[in-house]
């Protein structure tokens, strides 16, 4: 039996961030979409959900599931907090949304440039 403190679950949340995080610059995209579904299941008030969107919209649009990237991001900018951390990464969503929205293929360099905002 596990029992899940608010700790637990945003200690949970940030691991599965950081393992996602390493799956998306190596390429592992399917490894993150994984991850990540698991880890916006088990966390639906956690304070870094916008961050989980965010990443997963990443890996879906590497691997060309724009629609459903569209979806994260678009996620990302509803959970973003106003201050803080969030609001640096609303405009990283609204970008990946928009090329995701046209089906622009994925750069790898542009992904680079962005995640170092």
């Amino acid at each position: 039996m596990c029992i899940t403190t608010p700790d637990s679950e945003r200690m949970s949340l940030a691991l599965n961030l950081m393992f996602s995080w390493d799956s998306i610059q190596n390429g592992r995209y399917n490894d993150a979409i994984q991850d990540l579904d698991h880890a916006i299941a088990g966390g639906p008030n956690a304070p870094l959900l916008y961050a989980a969107h965010l990443y997963r919209g990443m890996a879906f649009y590497a691997t060309g599931e724009y629609d459903a990237a569209v979806e994260d991001f678009d996620k990302t900018s509803q959970l973003a907090p106003e201050d803080g951390k969030g609001s640096s990464v609303k405009p990283i969503a609204i970008i990946f949304r928009d090329r995701a929205s046209k089906h622009i293929p994925f750069s790898k360099e542009m992904l680079q440039k962005l995640t170092k905002l």
